[in-house]
């Protein structure tokens, strides 16, 4: 199981705007394979901090949906996209849209060791 961390400083004057932008895109991923869940969170410190987190069966899994061709018409969504190396908007395919964020996003990817859950 992979996990990738997606850190975005969003702009002062979007933070409003930034769960309607994940909200629409959220849902596009529920039938890539391998693909497990994604969420949203926001730092209880800074307004402007969120992180994507995205939970997948592999590394590979989550570079196939990152390298897919783009589909033309597909809009794209504003929370950023740097995601995976490019990964959380954008077609996934590498291409950017940092119309929200300050700065370039911050890609942080793990290796679930172990876990335990409370349904």
């Amino acid at each position: 199981m992979l996990v990738s961390m997606v850190n975005l400083k969003v702009k002062k004057d979007k933070v409003s705007i930034v769960d309607r932008a994940f909200a629409g895109r959220k849902n596009m991923l529920d039938n890539e394979p391998g693909f497990k869940s994604i969420r949203l969170i926001k730092s209880s410190e800074n307004e402007q901090d969120f992180v994507i987190l995205s939970m997948w069966e592999s590394l590979e899994d989550l570079m196939k949906w990152k390298n897919r061709p783009k589909d033309p018409n597909k809009k794209k969504h504003g929370h950023g996209s740097g995601g995976h190396g490019g990964g959380h908007g954008g077609g996934g395919n590498g291409e950017e849209n940092y119309s929200l964020l300050e700065g370039k996003p911050q890609v942080v990817r793990y290796e679930v060791l172990s876990e335990s859950c409370v349904s």
